[in-house]
């Protein structure tokens, strides 16, 4: 280094010593192209605070908060200013890394002549001054970081990692320490990034929303201009009318009128971020819902006389450690208004599961649909050993007898699957069927497409329960002539049983005679109530 008057090494020093007296000499490229020094806004310093008590952070947060230029303020300090001080940083395409990289370049390109070191090396993704300090930048799928060992390691937008699990395995391998590891992310749906975030792992966990931008505000809306959505978001979030300003106006043309790009582009929590963003097979979320552990039967609606039922079974081997099996009971008596009555969801083996099976489908008297794959058959052997009827069948061509066969039970492969996930998607999007259940609406949340454009539940997540409600409603189209069986099984014989049936099914019974004369009751098509109060003469 070359020789330093007496006041720039006092400058050094306090510089050294103090990383918010040395962020004036950072120069950062402002949202308006312009070169601007480094001044940290609200969410930046909640960061730096956090850091100070936990050298592991994970930081979630909301677009443009400008961290990625935080977290890179605070490394070129250490590197600039400590000897043989490493660091590593972690992006998650190559282009990205180019972007993080040129932040770092502009750092030390605009420092006063006393502050920039001699470099020893200096290219296009590498830093290294001639104390031994510096840092690399490339993307999570690089080799540039293998064979060392770090003091930092910043891992930006983790969440978006191709291979996320492994690579965190492998990269925080190579940390010394007493090391930093920094993760900054945007939500990328339920995947393993979520399950870090969620668990009790060391690192302090900060979430950063929208609304701690103050230059996120516009033109104020007045309370009573607010509709239900934004009065309710208001009050939630504490939110000014200024900001509810900038709410409508981003919703309106930066999201297309679109509340849940909103969520996902500007969450204001943490469960907002991580549930509507993901490329997600359903276009709903529901963020209200956690992860339920609960095993076993939960039943949210009792069977009622003359309503329809059809149940989907989806059978797992019972490993104590593999996928759960699933059973879904859905009231399919409107098909426009469906909704789960029951969810049976264990890992148990599979003898238990198909009596626990047998003994709800009894219980809703259900039409069930079981997947025949496999150990399904299992299942289906112990609903035929009970004699039990109501089962889903399908006919099946058999080439060595030259005729149409009949099988039990549902066959998913590479061609129904599509078929039959097509049709659960669109009575989920269309709100003809209400899932109700904890634990559907979890395993909706994290049902994604995968990097091949299939959909599955996203790493380290299930979806037995949605594949299970996805193969009750296979079974509605043969459920004309078990409702038909369901409705006539027990006939109502008085007024009272009609009036019963009328209301359990929001149909009309149309083959019965008055129980006053022989004048016929249903002539028109009225209700029997609305027919009844007429002979009676009430208006």
């Amino acid at each position: 280094m070359a020789k330093q008057s007496k006041k720039a090494l006092e400058e050094v020093k306090k510089c050294q010593g103090d990383f918010a007296y040395f962020c004036k000499y950072l120069k950062i490229l402002d949202k308006s192209g312009n070169i601007v020094p480094f001044k940290p806004n609200y969410a930046q310093k909640d960061f730096y605070q956090t850091l100070e008590k936990n050298p592991w952070i994970y930081t979630l947060k909301a677009r443009q908060l400008g961290m990625t230029t935080a977290i890179a303020a605070h490394l070129f300090w250490k590197v600039l200013f400590t000897p043989n001080f490493k660091c590593a940083v972690l992006a998650h395409t190559q282009q990205a890394s180019k972007n993080i990289f040129e932040i770092y370049h502009r750092f030390h390109q605009y420092l006063p002549k006393f502050l920039k070191f001699k470099c020893d090396t200096s290219n296009v993704n590498e830093l290294k001054f001639f104390h031994g300090g510096g840092l690399k930048v490339s993307s999570a799928t690089s080799s540039h970081f293998r064979g060392s060992t770090f003091n930092a390691i910043h891992a930006s937008e983790l969440c978006f990692y191709n291979n996320l699990k492994e690579t965190i395995a492998s990269i925080f391998q190579t940390v010394a320490d007493n090391s930093e590891i920094i993760i900054e992310t945007t939500a990328n749906g339920l995947n393993e990034g979520y399950r870090l975030w969620m668990e009790d792992n060391g690192f302090g966990k900060l979430f950063i929303p929208w609304y701690t931008d103050k230059t996120y505000v516009s033109a104020p809306l007045p309370n009573k201009g607010l509709d239900e959505f934004e009065r309710k978001y208001k009050a939630k979030y504490n939110l000014t009318n200024k900001q509810m300003g900038w709410v409508r106006k981003t919703i309106d043309i930066r999201c297309g009128s679109d509340i849940n790009i909103f969520h996902q582009e500007y969450p204001a929590s943490a469960a907002l971020a991580f549930i509507t963003t993901g490329t997600k097979f359903f276009n709903c979320s529901f963020p209200e819902a956690i992860k339920l552990e609960e095993e076993g039967l939960i039943e949210y609606s009792p069977p009622v006389q003359y309503r329809s039922y059809a149940m989907g079974v989806d059978s797992a081997s019972g490993s104590p450690t593999g996928d759960y099996s699933a059973a879904v009971v859905v009231d399919i008596t409107d098909r426009r208004k469906m909704f789960v009555a029951a969810t049976y969801y264990k890992r148990e083996p599979l003898s238990e599961f198909a009596s626990a099976c047998l003994l709800l489908a009894k219980r809703y008297d259900a039409l069930a649909c079981i997947e025949s794959n496999s150990i399904g058959m299992s299942v289906i052997d112990r609903f035929q050993m009970d004699n039990y009827v109501h089962l889903y069948r399908r006919t099946q061509f058999d080439k060595i007898g030259n005729q149409w066969v009949e099988k039990l039970g549902f066959n998913t492969s590479p061609q129904t699957r599509p078929m039959m996930l097509a049709r659960l998607q669109e009575h989920i999007n269309k709100k003809w069927l209400s899932p109700v259940c904890q634990r559907i609406k979890y395993e909706i949340n994290s049902f994604v497409y995968n990097q091949n454009g299939k959909p599955e539940a996203a790493s380290g997540q299930h979806d037995d329960l949605v594949f299970a409600t996805a193969l009750a409603l296979m079974s509605i189209d043969q459920a004309d002539s078990y409702t038909m069986e369901v409705e006539q099984k027990s006939k109502p014989h008085t007024l009272a049983g009609i009036l019963e049936w009328e209301a359990n099914t929001g149909k009309l019974y149309k083959d019965n005679q008055s129980f006053f004369d022989d004048e016929p009751l249903f002539k028109n098509p009225m209700s029997t109530a609305q027919q009844l109060d007429k002979k009676l003469g009430i208006v």
